[in-house]
This record gives structure tokens, C-alpha cells and sequence, in this order.
């Protein structure tokens, strides 16, 4: 978490005051030329020259942005905003493991991260993976992707990658 005085943005040649003073930003997200940030309270985008709050709530602890949606990542479950800031999904505190530190979507797919591994949402059912298998130690910290949809988890002791790819079940034995 970065705490900011004030920081700016040149835009098209014009200084542009890119957050309030002292906001405590968490992430900031550039999604295609429209720039959001999360706040441990506010999801807010750049319009213009000022910041728009589009969501508020406490304890939210990251985002990510889809080209339809931001899905927001909280200790208490996650929920989901259309790009305007209206609630699409109400927050879903049903989750293995309600408190999030990281949200990434992957191929329409919701991965979130907690402190004792990562859980995948796909088909309104979770797979979980954790330490024995998958991590290099239980507390995810932040979650990435690449282009060919393999996924990337940072932890407190090194990263750990989630490989996708297609197998015979003659390779797999």
C-alpha cells in the first residue's frame, strides 16, 4: 500500500491531480485508456480530470477489471460492479474462506486469494488450491496472469505458477 501526498498524471500534455491527498491507494488499474483505484474504502475512476467515486465500503482489499465488470475483493467475500459502479452481484460472503487479499479474472474465471492458499470460482462451484500441491507456502499475496492463461501467485517466499495445458491421459500417467 503506497500512502500519497499528491501524485499526477500527464495526460495529452496537461497535469492532471490523480489523487486526493493522503488516500491511502491500494492498486491502481489501467484498463484500456480509463484508470481506476482502489482505496481500503472506494473503488474510484479518472474522469477527466477528477476521480469519481464508483463504489464504497469498508475493508476492501483489491480489484480487477474486466472490459464488462470490476470485481472487488473485501475481508468479507467479494462482490461485483458493473463499470458505471452499480452492484451486479451483491457481496458474496459464501466463499470457502471469506476474507480476500488479491482478485484476478482469468478467462471469465475468478481467482481469490486469501491467507491460507487461492480458490478458483468457475461453474458457481470453487477449486481450492493450497500449499501441499500448488504454493510454496499458504499466504497469497497477489495473483497474475499471462497470456496464455497460466496463473502466477507471489507469496511471502517465492511465486508459484498454475500451468494449464492439454494432456492425453497417457501423459498425465
Amino acid at each position: 500500500m503506497a500512502l500519497f501526498q499528491s501524485v499526477f498524471l500527464i495526460m495529452e500534455g496537461f497535469w492532471i491531480r490523480f489523487l486526493p491527498a493522503l488516500i491511502q491507494m491500494q492498486k491502481l488499474i489501467a484498463s484500456g485508456e480509463t484508470f481506476y483505484s482502489l482505496s481500503s474504502q472506494t473503488v474510484s475512476r479518472l474522469d477527466g480530470k477528477d476521480w469519481t467515486v464508483l463504489f464504497a465500503a469498508d475493508d476492501l482489499t483489491s480489484f480487477d477489471v474486466t472490459g464488462s465488470e470490476i470485481l472487488v475483493g473485501t475481508k468479507n467475500g467479494f462482490t461485483v460492479l458493473d463499470l458505471k459502479g452499480n452492484v451486479k452481484s451483491a457481496l458474496d460472503a459464501k466463499v470457502p474462506v471469506p476474507s480476500i487479499t488479491d482478485v484476478q479474472v482469468v478467462d471469465g474465471r475468478r481467482w481469490l486469494a486469501r491467507e491460507d492458499g487461492v480458490f478458483v470460482q468457475n461453474e458457481g462451484k470453487y477449486n481450492y488450491f493450497g500449499q501441499q500441491r500448488w504454493l510454496d507456502e499458504y499466504s497469497v499475496k497477489d495473483i497474475a496472469a499471462d497470456s496464455k492463461g497460466d496463473i502466477y501467485m507471489l507469496t511471502e517466499t517465492g511465486l508459484s505458477k498454475i500451468e494449464f495445458r492439454e494432456q492425453t491421459m497417457k501423459e498425465k500417467a
